[in-house]
């Protein structure tokens, strides 16, 4: 964060210090005994490695003579064996690269790269990896190591890895969502991270010119740039419906008469009362209330049931419960507040029309089950958004559920609303 804005330099020197107080004397960390997580907890080797990395890319230049000699050698070792469990880690391995590089250990750090481009990039991604820092898995985890591959394969500045990184690269851009995330937060920023390594690598000298979309071969937008335009140059497509039959094949081109090439996006959103779930979401959602037809003023309760399907434990688990406009939660959160302190969940907030509830953890099937007293606070029909189950860090699995609905009677002059 220090190369983009003022961050105070004692608050990284604090940082690093306690990360070096935990070391075990044996080339690792030893994780706090106070963690509360045991399911969400990433491996010893990854979280070393991650720990490793950290340092050593808060300080590239070593200017501050950090001695991680030791911790360094245990990583070396680790993934220079190829077949064994650390050394097939793609996330693990690309870690470690990172790290070799960064100290001037380049031989080692070529072989670990080497092995990347030779065994885990499979069209642009590189996959291969158990698992990364934060417990993410499914796609998350690949932009994570794929990004974490390209920054090796630029800082090594070889042109033997060119191949590689334009296609990693290119997978890389091609899972920027609408919203311009690359789905978790970790993922996000390590794809940007990679990203901007490769803009500033690949930088070419400022140009006009002229972009444009067609559908089917058919132009139906266009926009001229000059030299002086540096943010995102945007075509909004006009009547997509029509250009985009149902179910039929439709061929888009985007084509400029630059002369460098340039990364883009396409987005394409639409709306469902319930999309479809994953059958690789390892979490199943149910919401009820449990009466469809209330009056002004009651209050109807509603029940919440995630659970893990797997018999393995999974790391941070959400439910986002979507609410008909006439409920609201109580506004002194009394209900919420003691179903955290007992530990049924670990946070919760209230965004709009949308309850979201956090696990740190789950156990192998475990299932929880919570209520929560709604108010029904306005006289009306109504329909909530779908609701969702799924792990944070693999959010592109998720379980959906139709939405709620609810019918809200007014109160009758013999039915005085609560708390009026």
């Amino acid at each position: 964060m220090a190369r983009v804005r003022a961050v105070d330099p004692e608050l990284i020197k604090r940082t690093q210090a306690f990360l070096l107080s935990r070391r075990d004397g044996q080339g690792g960390f030893r994780a706090s005994g106070r963690a509360v997580d045991t399911f969400g907890r990433a491996p010893k080797h990854t979280t070393d490695a991650y720990i490793v990395w950290a340092l050593v890319e808060s300080d590239p230049d070593n200017a501050e003579k950090m001695d991680l000699t030791r911790e360094i050698a245990s990583l070396k070792k680790q993934s220079l064996d190829a077949d064994s469990r650390w050394g097939k880690d793609a996330y693990f391995v690309a870690l470690v690269a990172n790290a070799l590089l960064l100290r001037g250990d380049r031989e080692a750090a070529l072989t670990l790269l080497d092995r990347l481009r030779d065994r885990n990039l499979k069209d642009g991604a590189v996959t291969g990896a158990e698992t990364s820092v934060t417990r993410s898995g499914g796609r998350d985890l690949q932009i994570e190591t794929t990004a974490l591959a390209v920054l090796g394969w630029l800082r090594a500045n070889d042109a033997k890895y060119a191949a590689a990184v334009r296609a990693a690269t290119r997978w890389i851009t091609q899972q920027r969502a609408g919203s311009g995330g690359f789905g978790s937060t970790q993922s996000t920023i390590l794809a940007l991270k990679a990203l901007t390594l490769h803009a500033r690598t690949h930088a070419h000298p400022p140009e006009a010119g002229e972009v444009r979309l067609l559908v089917a071969g058919k132009p139906v937008a266009a926009k001229r740039f000059t030299e002086h335009d540096t943010e995102v140059i945007g075509l909004d497509v006009p009547d997509p419906e029509q250009l985009f039959p149902a179910g039929a094949r439709t061929d888009v081109e985007v084509v400029t008469d630059a002369k460098h090439p340039y990364p883009f996006t396409l987005s394409v959103s639409g709306t469902a009362l319930t999309p479809p779930s994953s059958e690789q979401c390892p979490v199943g959602l149910q919401t009820r209330l449990t009466r469809l037809e209330v009056t002004e003023g009651e209050v109807v309760p509603l029940t919440v049931t995630l659970e893990n399907r797997q018999k393995a434990g999974q790391g941070m688990a959400v439910a986002v419960v979507g609410l008909p406009a006439g409920l609201k939660v109580p506004t002194d959160l009394k209900q919420l507040t003691e179903t955290r302190e007992k530990g049924v969940v670990s946070f919760f907030e209230v965004r709009g029309r949308e309850l979201v509830l956090y696990w740190r953890e789950l156990a192998p099937e475990q299932k929880v089950t919570l209520t929560v007293d709604l108010v029904c606070d306005v006289p009306g029909e109504y329909r909530g958004p779908a609701s969702r189950g799924y792990l944070y860090y693999a959010a592109e699995h998720k379980d959906w559920v139709a939405p709620l609905a609810v019918k809200i009677r007014p109160a009758g002059p013999e039915e005085p609303v609560a708390g009026k």
